[in-house]
């Protein structure tokens, strides 16, 4: 088993962003492409057909930027 210290627990911010983004209206799924950073490119959230995308950009954007500001 690895241990990971405490300021290394890379997994809160992507914890964080699922509570965040995942309860939106129209998200179906969130992946990550890599799971230990938070970074635009490898985050990608599957959505409805009907879903407002351009606010569900907004919303992911802004939360990147919070978490990457918390979590540098």
């Amino acid at each position: 088993m690895i241990d990971i210290p405490v300021s290394k627990q890379w997994w809160k911010p992507l914890h964080e962003l699922l509570n965040d983004v995942s309860n939106l209206e129209g998200v179906e799924e969130i992946l990550f492409l890599e799971e230990c950073s938070l970074y635009e490119s490898n985050v990608f959230v599957i959505t409805k057909p009907q879903a407002n995308k351009d606010q569900l950009r907004q919303k992911l954007a802004q939360t990147i930027t919070h978490l990457k500001t918390k979590y540098p």
